[in-house]
């Protein structure tokens, strides 16, 4: 599967959008939301915490004016700031990569449990708003009405994914409490090999581990796999980089310039997954 890294599609982070609207806003999200059918089943995207408590989707810990965003109101953000939960109804059905910006080097314990428990909360309520209909009022037309059958869990699209072990865990137990079905993620930061560190990932009840893709070795994605572990790269560029990771067969990548990226998985292993509940759509059919 390709996620578009903060939802680029045709740019690169930290440059100028170019093509695409500004990374990690709605608009950019929503650009992802209607190119399902290229081949881009969904978003990475950041979390942070407002000053007043709200999960707010932005990569620095800086807004562009030079403001710390956890020191302003929700309401005080500017426009092009959005909520988890409106990135979220603009995702509706699309793969959500959910990064907890829990650094200890920016967030003391506190304030790391109030993000942790924060994007729980935004996602547990985001999807019992899905999965709970209203109860029936007054029907116009008293004829039957059929049933549209069972609606999809949106947790299934959804992964939470940290480079932090402590917040990683505590992620999971808020999940937990909450009755959150929602896979984990272990974002493996440079430098860190992933082989290794497959024991400490199962204890913290990750599922999925994500290797920088200069870092990508085929054994340890197929120790991983084999383990148990989906295996999902980041930020891959299309060429050299993406030829590397179907080689070593990951399941899924995270993609500046994911529309190109998309179109080169599908020249080599035809279309790529859409789903975190599909692993080896990049695995079987591109290994060597």
């Amino acid at each position: 599967m390709v996620l578009a890294h903060r939802g680029l599609l045709r740019g690169r982070a930290g440059q100028p959008a170019g093509q695409d609207p500004p990374e990690n806003s709605l608009a950019a999200f929503e650009q992802v939301a209607n190119a399902a059918a290229s081949g881009v089943a969904g978003v990475e995207l950041d979390a942070r915490l407002s000053a007043d408590g709200v999960v707010m989707v932005h990569h620095d810990p800086q807004l562009a004016d030079g403001r710390l965003l956890a020191e302003v109101p929700a309401a005080d953000l500017p426009p092009g700031v959005p909520t988890l939960r409106a990135a979220l109804a603009a995702l509706r059905g699309r793969l959500v990569d959910v990064e907890v910006k829990a650094s200890p080097l920016e967030l003391g314990p506190e304030s790391t449990a109030a993000l942790v428990r924060a994007v729980v909360a935004c996602l547990a309520e985001a999807r019992r708003e899905v999965l709970v209909r209203p109860g029936p009022g007054p029907a116009p037309d008293p004829g039957p009405v059929p049933d549209p059958g069972p609606v999809p869990d949106p947790a299934a699209s959804w992964l939470l994914s940290c480079f932090w072990p402590e917040a990683l865990e505590a992620l999971g137990a808020a999940a937990a409490e909450a009755d959150l079905p929602v896979a984990r993620g272990w974002l493996l930061r440079p430098g860190l090999e992933a082989t290794a560190l497959l024991g400490r990932a199962e204890a913290l009840g990750a599922t999925w581990v994500l290797p920088f893709v200069e870092d990508l070795d085929p054994v340890a994605v197929a120790a991983a796999q084999e383990a148990g572990f989906g295996v999902m790269t980041w930020t891959v560029l299309p060429g050299p980089a993406l030829g590397a990771c179907l080689t070593a067969g990951v399941d899924g990548v995270i993609a500046d310039e994911a529309l190109a990226v998309a179109a080169e998985v599908r020249a080599v292993t035809g279309p790529p997954s859409s789903g975190l509940v599909e692993p080896g759509g990049l695995r079987e059919q591109s290994r060597p």
